[in-house]
């Protein structure tokens, strides 16, 4: 806590940041003029992408304030973040753990279970292959 008593992080994500640029939107309610303008320039090509294959248009207005500006790329983000070459990777990060924090914690100790057992299984198999290329070297005398 700092000295007012408010916390400033609790762990949640931030609702002010631009999901993928990774840029926020400080105190005083607006962007850096340098994340802004990088904003709007790097977001015509990633939405040029999205325009091409949904043939739908959009394009973020910089004539919109910086929290109108943060609402519609979220969106956008959220909703067609892997139709963006550059985003594709992170999206699928970003919603891999949104989701895995959503799987209850018994479920998750149970695919944990199966990995193990999978794991074992695979090392098993690896030392029967082992074990069965040994004979065959012994068997021809070679060992």
């Amino acid at each position: 806590m700092n000295k007012k008593g408010i916390i400033r992080n609790d762990g949640s994500p931030s609702r002010l940041k631009f999901h993928g640029f990774g840029f926020y939107i400080r105190s005083r309610g607006n962007l850096l003029k340098k994340d802004r303008e990088k904003l709007l320039n790097e977001s015509r090509n990633c939405l040029a992408e999205v325009n091409d294959l949904t043939g739908e248009s959009f394009e973020l207005d910089p004539s919109w304030s910086d929290q109108e500006l943060l609402e519609q790329w979220n969106e956008w983000y959220r909703d067609y973040g892997h139709l963006m070459s550059r985003f594709k990777d992170k999206w699928e990060d970003d919603i891999l753990k949104e989701k895995l924090n959503e799987v209850p914690k018994s479920v998750m100790g149970y695919i944990r279970d199966l990995e193990e057992k999978v794991e074992g299984l695979e090392s098993r198999l690896n030392r029967l292959e082992i074990e069965r290329n040994m004979k065959g070297i012994r068997q021809f005398g070679l060992g």
